[in-house]
């Protein structure tokens, strides 16, 4: 689903495509291609508008109808991870965030933030109509805890589906404003091996040689 929109000022003609139905691009992303003032203001308010229907259907499930603070920040990351904005995901995390994935048996090891959105900025590609249903939220003193499903369609049009137990531990600043200082992801093992072998024969198939999975851990994170 697009939304089309055409500028006309001073006989020039600008045309900008934003895509809310798979991933809604950051507006850096926008912004960085138009110097002008007025074209990057019109672009901003295209680009807010865009995001914001795409968030409504970005998380679904069990939300609160007046969420914490700190429950706000855990559903701000998942939405901006469904929606692929690393400049937001950027914007959640203390300078010395760490992400871990459990168990242990997966031999992957904690990311601190920079890596972490280098990772994600490569396997956010490999889906489109990534949404997440939120089962269950727990909120403690300081953490968060996840119960969530997602589902996508891969970059081979394979439907994707994990299930996921997310600890959000969290930090206040003197202003009062909560960030994430790391978080513990549990995931479906035993899927996610199956779906990148599945994956993989699939690229096969199509006359590729392409190892989600490898690339997916050497930049940081996990299928």
């Amino acid at each position: 689903m697009r939304l089309i929109f055409s500028l006309e000022k001073l006989g020039k003609s600008l045309h900008v495509s934003l895509a809310y139905g798979t991933f809604c691009p950051s507006y850096e992303s926008y912004i960085g291609l138009f110097r002008e003032p007025a074209y990057s203001s019109v672009i901003q308010h295209i680009y807010h508008f865009a995001k914001t229907i795409h968030m409504s259907s970005a998380i679904r499930g069990a939300i609160p109808e007046n969420p914490s603070s700190k429950i706000q920040v855990a559903l701000d990351w998942l939405t901006a991870v469904a929606l692929g904005d690393i400049h937001k995901l950027a914007s959640l995390f203390t300078d010395d965030f760490v992400h871990s994935v459990y168990p242990p048996t997966l031999n992957l090891p904690s990311r601190n933030k920079q890596q972490w959105l280098e990772y994600n900025k490569v396997a956010l590609t490999f889906f489109k109509d990534y949404t997440t249903e939120v089962k269950e939220i727990v909120e403690g003193r300081r953490t968060v805890v996840l119960h969530t499903t997602s589902s996508a369609v891969s970059s081979t049009g394979a439907l994707y589906n994990n299930e996921y137990v997310i600890f959000v531990h969290l930090t206040e600043d003197a202003n009062g404003v909560y960030r994430i200082m790391s978080i513990k992801e549990f995931i479906d093992t035993l899927y996610s091996a199956e779906f990148s072998a599945e994956e993989k024969k699939r690229y096969e198939s199509m006359g590729k040689k392409f190892n989600l999975r490898e690339i997916a851990v050497n930049n940081g994170g996990y299928l």
